[in-house]
């Protein structure tokens, strides 16, 4: 079991804010399966330079050639800067319990 990062492109901004942030559960997709990831693990995302939210991981879905991680719980964290990347990075998130600020 391990936690991962992603980046969120700065065109997406709005979209994830405004719709997978509130949503009750959201996914998103990826080429390629993080093998170490498990359903209870969590999903950061890299937004403006900084780790700014999380959610936790519900399922994980192989859908036409592309890997879907649905999650839950999506919200803001204390910001931990870091880098923009492509692709994601296994990384040890705070306990999502009380951290979030949205």
């Amino acid at each position: 079991m391990a936690d991962i990062i992603v980046t969120v492109p700065r065109d997406q901004y709005d979209h994830f804010w405004g719709d997978k942030v509130p949503a009750i559960e959201a996914w998103w997709s990826m080429r390629r399966r993080p093998k170490r990831l498990e359903p209870g693990d969590s999903i950061g995302f890299v937004i403006d330079n900084a780790i700014r939210a999380a959610a936790t991981v519900e399922r994980i879905i192989e859908d036409y050639g592309m890997w879907r991680i649905y999650f839950t719980d999506a919200g803001g964290i204390k910001p931990v800067p870091y880098e923009p990347f492509r692709g994601f990075r296994y990384f040890e998130l705070p306990e999502l319990g009380g951290e979030k600020s949205v």
